[in-house]
């Protein structure tokens, strides 16, 4: 699994807003972690978590962060599989106290032949 070490200075950008683009040439799996439950509803992410088909992830434990002004910091885990190369678009946290973690898995290539499941792009 990679970290993204992404840019704190995008934690303003909106929730109704692309934040970040990845381009992957595999299927892959992304992983968001955010700071707490209250950084991950305050800013709207939740929003375009649901809609978008991100699904909580009880079986990955959070990162545990410090920070100021309310650190540590520890909250839930989103997880969506992309089956196809393409591009993910991963919307703001709107949260001054900072953005989601990041965390990128490659996949092996499809079979070919082999039904995929999703497509990356949206």
């Amino acid at each position: 699994m990679l970290y993204l070490m992404t840019s704190n200075d995008d934690r303003k950008t909106p929730a109704s807003r692309c934040m970040w683009t990845l381009q992957t040439n595999h299927p892959a799996t992304v992983h968001l972690n955010f700071r707490s439950e209250a950084h991950m509803r305050n800013g709207g992410s939740d929003v375009w978590l649901r809609r978008d088909g991100w699904q909580p992830n009880a079986s990955l434990r959070s990162t545990v962060s410090s920070g100021i002004p309310n650190g540590p910091y520890s909250g839930p885990v989103y997880t969506k599989h992309f089956g196809a190369a393409g591009r993910i678009q991963l919307n703001g946290s709107n949260n001054w106290e900072g953005t989601y973690f990041v965390f990128f898995e490659l996949h092996a290539p499809p079979t070919p032949g082999a039904p995929q499941t999703e497509s990356a792009g949206r």
